[in-house]
């Protein structure tokens, strides 16, 4: 099967460009071609790149050759897994870190599906129906690495599975709560309790940050605080105290499991379930001031009073903890919206701290960790963007 690539995007295809997208190429989305292979041509049939055909939100496919005698067969396979294993060579060897993603997409030479490392357990994410029908030759590929003692899977499309979050498919299955190590950090993760497991491993070296002497003797305010990860690190530096803020209930008994596992106790810390905008308005009227300020919000959340939007509402949301950072204070403002450029977003937060007439620095700036491959050719793969701020 051919498919013709638009004069104007052939020198994409050319150089590597990864995604099957509507608007580059002349091909109707059929249900039934999920899976398929094709070859991707100019409009003299002169052969460009392989791709095979999967439809998710990204598009309609990925690319995966510039070769024409390509196929997705076991060599192949063995060749991608082998080497992704192998650019993550030292990371299997640190005894103070067993968690990190260990193919990532398009990044690795084969999209629509990304595979983390937990441990020796595994959660390969499957993104669209097209990737499963090579699902036996990369699990069995995997499972031939011997870095697996167990298999678990995730569906981020529709599928007639996708009633459990992560389903076990191989080998030894996981304890229902266990602990891996980040930075020599504890922290719980669980593959039964919903669609993530407890950590995003894309914040690694943000978390490695706040393990240093950066946090020490600091005060650490965590909204949107999910399990209190960042927290977490912040105390495995010497914080002085800290407060994790997140509207979701079980935020609370998550972030009191990684306090225990790491023989911290709670004399320092508060654990918040409320609304953050709430306790922002909150703590304007209590003056509450603290050293390290973390912004790092789901990119899109409602709640019953109010919705927000990282691209819509990002600067007012800075505007608004501006007074809550102390005297040559730091936010750490993060978002892993992939529609949002790394400028964008510096202007966004820029924007939202002008409006006090703050002077302010950019300290540093965090992208994706290494072991989350990106193809140089694809820079919105590089979805993450955190930006270490010192106010004066």
């Amino acid at each position: 099967m051919k498919i013709i690539i638009k004069k104007t995007a052939i020198d994409k295809y050319k150089k590597g460009y990864p995604i099957l997208s509507s608007n580059y190429i002349n091909y109707s989305y059929k249900n039934e071609d999920q899976g398929k292979i094709v070859d991707l041509v100019d409009y003299n049939e002169n052969f460009i790149a392989k791709a095979y055909l999967g439809k998710q939100n990204k598009g309609l496919g990925w690319v995966f050759s510039n070769k024409q005698n390509t196929s997705l067969d076991n060599s192949f396979f063995k060749d991608k897994i082998e080497k992704a294993i192998s650019l993550r060579s030292k990371l299997f060897k640190d005894c103070h870190t067993n968690a990190f993603r260990l193919f990532n997409s398009f990044g690795d030479g084969i999209g629509g599906i990304t595979i983390d490392y937990y441990a020796g357990f595994l959660v390969i994410n499957w993104y669209n129906k097209g990737i499963l029908k090579y699902k036996d030759l990369i699990i069995q590929n995997l499972l031939n690495s011997g870095k697996a003692k167990g298999i678990y899977q995730k569906f981020k499309f529709k599928h007639e599975n996708t009633k459990e979050y992560v389903n076990h498919i191989y080998g030894k299955k996981a304890p229902q709560s266990f602990f891996i190590l980040e930075n020599g950090v504890k922290y719980c993760i669980n593959f039964e309790d919903g669609e993530m497991v407890g950590i995003f491993l894309d914040q690694r070296e943000v978390r490695k940050l706040l393990t240093s002497s950066f946090s020490q003797e600091k005060s650490v305010l965590n909204t949107f605080s999910y399990t209190g990860a960042f927290s977490i690190a912040g105390l495995a530096g010497s914080a002085k105290s800290t407060t994790s803020v997140d509207l979701a209930k079980r935020s609370l008994l998550k972030t009191l499991d990684n306090l225990k596992i790491n023989n911290l106790t709670t004399d320092q810390q508060e654990i918040i379930v409320e609304d953050v905008f709430n306790y922002f308005k909150y703590a304007l009227r209590k003056k509450l001031l603290f050293d390290i300020l973390i912004l790092d919000p789901p990119s899109f959340a409602k709640s019953k009073k109010r919705s927000f939007s990282v691209l819509n509402d990002y600067s007012a949301l800075v505007q608004m903890i501006i007074p809550l950072v102390a005297k040559s204070g730091y936010i750490i403002a993060s978002t892993n919206n992939s529609q949002l450029p790394l400028d964008k977003f510096k202007d966004m937060v820029e924007k939202g701290i002008a409006s006090h007439n703050r002077p302010f620095e950019i300290k540093q700036i965090f992208r994706l960790p290494q072991d989350f491959s990106v193809n140089p050719v694809y820079p919105q793969g590089n979805y993450l963007k955190v930006l270490l701020l010192k106010l004066d």
